[in-house]
């Protein structure tokens, strides 16, 4: 019996351990955890391009009608701050977890009088390399966010 009493206490110990090295996906994949850059704004029944980050040239071809701009979102403490460069305008929102699984995060979003929802989570590409990603949905309109890519 004290075998089996203390090869239980191991095994709860080890279980444990384990357990606490163990991180949602909201302290992994926070909102606030990145410095997030534009990638393109999506409008209308078919997510046209309506917009997309001024650095990116492939983005000027392939969408002639679409205007180049340059947005930055900061997060902390519920409070994000979305800085349009090109203008010289920000954008004060709040935001809160709502939905914490896995290796995603959604959370709910007001942004002045709209609300809206944000996901956070990790693209892998074909080459092995991870970028986070932060996709925006408030009114009929979709902002893809990226932030510096991450090797494997």
């Amino acid at each position: 019996m004290k075998r089996f009493s203390l090869a239980l206490i191991i095994i709860l110990s080890i279980l444990m351990s384990a357990l606490a090295g163990c991180n949602t996906a909201a302290e992994e994949m926070s909102i606030d955890k990145y410095s997030w850059e534009l990638t393109s704004v999506q409008s209308g029944p078919q997510g046209d391009i309506i917009a997309y980050n001024a650095e990116n040239d492939g983005y000027a071809s392939a969408y002639p009608d679409a205007s180049p701009v340059n947005i930055y979102l900061s997060a902390g403490d519920g409070n994000f701050v979305l800085t349009d460069t090109t203008n010289g305008k920000t954008y004060e929102g709040t935001y809160k977890v709502i939905e914490d699984k896995q290796a995603n995060v959604i959370y709910e979003i007001n942004l002045g009088e709209h609300s809206g929802y944000a996901g956070v989570g990790m693209t892998s590409f074909h080459d092995g390399s991870q970028t986070p990603t932060l996709n925006i949905s408030i009114n009929d309109y979709a902002l893809n966010f990226h932030a510096p890519a991450v090797s494997d």
